[in-house]
């Protein structure tokens, strides 16, 4: 579009801007079905012969929706963005903000979950969509905000005017809802699954059969393959790894020494644990939690939950450092899939609430970094979701 409105305008190759008496004179001629038209566009632009005209209709009707329309002032500049004067701030109204959008999206999918006329385990599956998505949501969409508000806090989103940072405040205070609806649906669906008898058993509210099946369970195939880890002064905090359970807990010992311990959920460990009737489950990280006094037993446990972390996942690559060849796109992807592991930490998710004491240990404050928020839903719970569903 620009280079028609040089070449028909005369203007310099040089000139990176439209007014808008040229937008709407541009308009008018291609609009006019004139030889001079066609010309125009086989010469300049001829494979968007066909989109060229839808494309001038739009771009006009965001023109002037923006305050463009009486003004040589008003600008389209080659970044895609409209140069606005703040006497047009008021029609942000007319946009929305990306990360928002895509939020409403997600509750869209929830909502499904929630629909009564679906089959009970189309909406479990739902729940486990609508964890999935805003798992990829806090990697990708947060993230690439977190990079945005340390190398470039000042800039604006071109839909609301809100720097980086104000995008993530705003996303903070729409996650809360979202995270209220899918424990309130996720509650309802286990309730009806309860009726044919499929339940979520804690290890100390089962009775002495089961207690006896989760007790081999943990020291035939959990106990040899755990890796606990002490963390106190003298040792160093592990690395997280993104959405991996932890189960996690405040220890003191008898001469009053605090220290915290945690305990990695296996990678290649089942689970859940059915039990004799094979439809109550006892998930894998419930029987760590409650083991958790046996793994540390020169300690006390004080409190303890299950925790996670998400981590920043947006990366990118500059194709033009490497030669085009598939060795060195190998080589250069290994390195910025290593990279990704160890990005910031972006959300850490509890299974219950902790007191201060537990949230200021080594843990909590090397997963949470600079985040305000701390996200308290039982994202063990979910986990079960998630694992079905992928």
């Amino acid at each position: 579009m620009l280079r028609m409105s040089q070449y028909y305008y005369k203007l310099s190759d040089e000139c990176h801007s439209m007014t808008a008496e040229q937008l709407d004179g541009l308009y008018r001629l291609l609009c006019s079905g004139k030889k001079e038209a066609s010309d125009l566009i086989l010469r300049l632009e001829p494979e968007r012969i066909h989109t060229i005209v839808p494309g001038i209709l739009i771009l006009r009707h965001v023109f002037h929706l923006f305050g463009g329309g009486t003004a040589c002032c008003r600008q389209i500049r080659r970044s895609g963005r409209l140069s606005m004067s703040k006497n047009t701030q008021k029609q942000y109204r007319y946009t929305q903000n990306r990360e928002l959008s895509w939020l409403r999206f997600n509750r869209r999918v929830l909502e499904e979950a929630a629909d009564p006329r679906v089959p009970i385990l189309e909406r479990l599956r739902f729940v486990a969509i609508f964890t999935g998505n805003l798992d990829e949501f806090f990697m990708v969409r947060v993230g690439s905000l977190f990079d945005l508000a340390r190398m470039v806090p000042d800039d604006t989103d071109n839909k609301t005017g809100w720097t980086p940072d104000g995008q993530l405040q705003h996303v903070y205070r729409a996650i809360p809802g979202l995270l209220a609806m899918k424990q309130q649906i996720y509650t309802a669906v286990m309730a009806e699954l309860e009726r044919s008898g499929v339940r979520d058993i804690l290890p100390e509210k089962s009775g002495t059969d089961d207690m006896k099946r989760i007790n081999r369970f943990f020291k035939s195939e959990l106990l040899p393959i755990l890796s606990p880890i002490l963390i106190g002064p003298n040792h160093p905090v592990p690395h997280l790894v993104n959405k991996h359970l932890y189960a996690a807990a405040l220890l003191e010992s008898k001469k009053g020494h605090k220290a915290v311990g945690i305990v990695p959920v296996p990678d290649n460990a089942p689970p859940y644990l059915l039990l004799s009737d094979k439809k109550r489950f006892v998930r894998t990280e419930n029987i760590l939690l409650h083991r958790l006094p046996v793994l540390f037993d020169a300690y006390e446990v004080r409190e303890s939950c299950i925790l996670t972390v998400t981590r920043n996942a947006d990366i990118s690559f500059d194709d033009e450092k490497f030669e085009d060849n598939e060795e060195d796109f190998r080589r250069q992807m290994k390195k910025l899939l290593k990279k990704r592991d160890h990005l910031a930490v972006v959300r850490l998710e509890l299974s219950a609430s902790v007191s201060a004491e537990f949230q200021k240990n080594a843990v909590v404050t090397h997963s949470c970094g600079a985040l305000s928020d701390i996200y308290r839903q039982l994202p063990a719970q979910y986990a079960l979701c998630v694992r079905a569903y992928r």
